[in-house]
C-alpha cells in the first residue's frame, strides 16, 4: 500500500523546519526531504547559524535556508533541533513558547536543573 494511502485525505501536512545543519542535522533535513517527497510532510526549511552551511544543506535537499530561528518559527508547524547540546534548552523552549512542536535531538539539556 503507498505510504499516502495510510493518511486521513483531511488530515493537513505538517510543515517542519530542522533547526542546525550540521554533521546530524544534515540527515534531519535528507529525511524530511524524502518524507516530503512522498507527501508525508513538508519540509518548509532549515535553519544554522552558520548561514553559509545552512545554504548548502538547503540547496542540496532542495528546500529553503531561513536567515533567523524566528523566521523559521513562522514558517512551520514543528521543528527538529540539531544543534549543540548546550543550545538545546534554549531553542527548543523558544520554539515551544511559540507553539510549535518540537523534537530535540538527545539530551535535552546539559544540565539537569534545566531538565526538571
Amino acid at each position: 500500500m503507498a505510504a499516502s494511502a495510510h493518511r486521513k485525505q483531511s488530515a493537513p501536512i505538517v510543515r517542519v523546519a530542522v533547526i542546525g545543519t550540521g554533521s546530524l542535522g544534515k540527515e534531519h533535513a535528507r529525511i524530511y526531504a524524502d518524507m516530503a517527497s512522498r507527501g508525508l510532510v513538508e519540509l518548509a526549511g532549515v535553519f544554522d547559524m552558520n548561514a553559509e552551511n545552512a545554504a548548502r544543506v538547503a540547496a542540496k535537499v532542495g528546500t529553503r535556508a531561513f536567515a533567523t530561528l524566528e523566521e523559521a518559527s513562522q514558517s512551520c508547524d514543528a521543528a527538529s533541533v540539531v544543534t549543540p547540546t548546550q543550545t538545546h534548552f534554549d531553542i527548543a523552549s523558544r520554539l515551544l513558547n511559540s507553539g510549535l512542536h518540537v523534537l530535540v535531538e538527545k539530551p535535552m539539556t546539559d544540565n539537569a536543573a534545566q531538565a526538571s
